[in-house]
């Protein structure tokens, strides 16, 4: 099985620029001491929550050898869902997806350039879980996400997988 992996620490805007990175071994002082400014660089990241998006193509994954996407980033709280997967889909693209909306929100028809298959009832199935997807164990639709990607606030600590899955499973 491969795992195509992308970790990605996403900060606020204002140091989203290379050149913060520059004032920060800039601002380190010669014995090694924090300076202020890196305090407030610290404290900035640790208010940010962790999350992670994950793809499986397969809708058998424990008998094939699908490739697996894992998009991982910290976000400010609030964030939803859609945002996230806007990000990843410019970073990498088999995160590139398609979409329909709806009144209830974003249903999403094509990731990676792999489409739903109405005639054999294959549907871009989300779940929420509480740790990483393992494909010995794919999680149930006791674990699908009901609402449309644009209407889910993401939590700290919060996994969501996106599997092409029959909708009956």
């Amino acid at each position: 099985m491969k795992i195509l992996a992308l970790c990605l620490c996403s900060l606020a805007s204002t140091f989203s620029t290379g050149s913060f990175y520059t004032d920060v071994h800039k601002s380190i002082g010669t014995n090694g001491s924090l300076t202020e400014y890196d305090n407030q660089y610290q404290n900035d990241l640790e208010s940010l929550s962790k999350i992670s998006y994950y793809v499986w193509f397969d809708p058998d994954p424990i008998s094939s050898n699908m490739d697996i996407l894992k998009y991982v980033t910290r976000i400010k709280p609030n964030t939803s869902l859609w945002r996230i997967m806007k990000k990843a889909s410019r970073t990498q693209r088999g995160f590139r997806f398609r979409y329909i909306q709806y009144p209830y929100g974003k249903y999403v028809t094509n990731i990676g350039g792999v489409r739903e298959d109405l005639s054999k009832n294959l549907h871009w199935m989300l779940y929420k879980l509480s740790q990483q997807p393992d494909t010995q164990h794919p999680p149930n639709s006791f674990h699908m996400h009901p609402q449309g990607v644009d209407f889910i606030r993401v939590k700290p600590g919060e996994v969501y997988l996106f599997w092409r899955n029959h909708a009956t499973h």
